[in-house]
């Protein structure tokens, strides 16, 4: 009885293990007026360039957005919101286990019309 509960014991340990493991990558960003307060309710779009697949979401009360597991690639992020003029962000390239991180300085984008 202690062998299979050894064995039972490491099975589930090894199955935790992994699922732990990171299989993607993942985005997140701050969206930004001129003086640096946050848009809430902004749209966001995030476009993978090789597969042709997009996400659209929006941004929290503070402006603050993410997307915690998506395909590693090539993205475009496309941001908007009403009284504001659109941004797009080309070229991000994600990897397995990254997470980009569009900071307040970069995010800081969306100019009045």
């Amino acid at each position: 009885m202690t062998s299979v509960a050894r064995v039972l014991g490491a099975f589930v340990a090894a199955s935790l293990v992994a699922l732990s493991q990171t299989v993607g990558a993942g985005l997140r960003g701050i969206v930004n007026d001129p003086s640096g307060a946050g848009i809430p309710n902004a749209g966001v779009e995030i476009h993978n360039v090789e597969t042709g697949v997009s996400r659209t979401f929006r941004a929290d009360a503070g402006g603050r957005w993410r997307e915690p597991v998506v395909q590693p690639g090539e993205y475009e992020i496309h941001i908007y919101a009403p009284g504001f003029q659109p941004m797009v962000r080309k070229g991000v390239h994600l990897a397995v286990d990254f997470v980009c991180l569009e900071n307040e300085k970069d995010a800081r984008h969306l100019v009045g019309k």
